[in-house]
C-alpha cells in the first residue's frame, strides 16, 4: 500500500513540476470586439454650414492617416472619447485592429483631443500643379484640334485632350470638399495576463508532494 502511495505522489510530483516548468509567465487573453456607431447626425448643422453633408460626393482637401497603438482599457476608452468629439464613421474593433474616418472641422481642436498615443503618419495635400511638360503638351493637343478638318481625327484629339486634363488636375470627376479628414487606424494588441500566481501555485503543490513523500519514507523505517 506505501509502494503505491509512493508512486501516485512520484507521479503527481512530476505532473506538477512539468506544469509549472511549461507555463509561460504571462498569457494573452482574448481581444475585445468594439463596435461605436457613427455619429455624424449630432453634426449636422455643422455640416450643413460647410456643405459637408454629402461627404461621398466629394474629394477632401487634405487626408491624414493616424494610427493610435492602444495597451489597455482606458487607452481604449480615452481614444473612443477624444474622437467622437468630431463627425466619424463606426468605429469597429476586431481581432485588434479597427479603421475609421473622422472629418476634421476645427484642427486646433482635433489636435488639442488627439491621444498622446496616436500619431500622424503621413498626409495627402492637395494635387500639385501641373508640370510644366504637361502644359506644353495640352496646349500642343489643343492647337492640333483647332486645325484639323476631319470630324473623327477631331474627336480623337479631343478625346485625349480631355484625358490629359484629368491628368493634370485641370478636370475632376469629383469636387474638391474644403475640408480635412483623417484615416485613423486603431491597434489593441492581446492584453497580457500574468500566470506567476498558478506557476507558484504548482511548485508549492510539488514541496507539499514532497513533505509528504518524507513523511512515508520516514514511516517505513520506523
Amino acid at each position: 500500500m506505501e509502494m503505491k502511495a509512493r508512486v501516485v505522489l512520484l507521479i503527481t510530483a512530476i505532473v506538477l513540476m512539468i506544469s509549472a516548468a511549461l507555463l509561460p509567465p504571462e498569457r494573452h487573453s482574448e481581444q475585445p470586439e468594439i463596435f461605436v456607431p457613427p455619429n455624424m447626425e449630432n453634426f449636422t448643422e455643422e455640416l450643413k454650414e460647410r456643405n459637408l453633408t454629402d461627404m461621398w460626393k466629394c474629394n477632401p482637401t487634405r487626408e491624414l492617416l493616424v494610427t493610435c497603438n492602444i495597451r489597455d482599457d482606458w487607452g481604449m476608452k480615452r481614444t473612443v472619447s477624444a474622437f467622437s468629439k468630431f463627425p466619424h464613421g463606426g468605429i469597429n474593433l476586431k481581432e485588434g485592429r479597427g479603421e475609421f474616418e473622422v472629418t476634421i472641422l476645427n484642427e486646433s481642436a482635433f489636435w488639442k483631443e488627439l491621444p498622446a498615443f496616436c500619431v500622424i503618419r503621413g498626409t495627402k495635400a492637395e494635387d500639385e500643379p501641373p508640370s510644366q511638360e504637361g502644359l506644353e503638351e495640352l496646349n500642343a493637343f489643343r492647337e492640333l484640334e483647332s486645325i484639323l478638318t476631319d470630324p473623327e481625327e477631331r474627336e480623337i484629339i479631343h478625346n485625349k485632350t480631355i484625358d490629359l486634363e484629368y491628368e493634370l488636375g485641370l478636370r475632376r470627376k469629383v469636387p474638391v470638399c474644403n475640408v480635412t479628414v483623417a484615416h485613423v487606424i486603431l491597434v489593441y494588441p492581446f492584453r497580457k495576463e500574468n500566470n506567476v500566481p498558478f506557476m507558484l501555485a504548482l511548485w508549492a503543490g510539488v514541496a507539499l508532494i514532497g513533505a509528504i513523500g518524507l513523511v512515508v519514507v520516514w514511516r517505513e523505517r520506523d
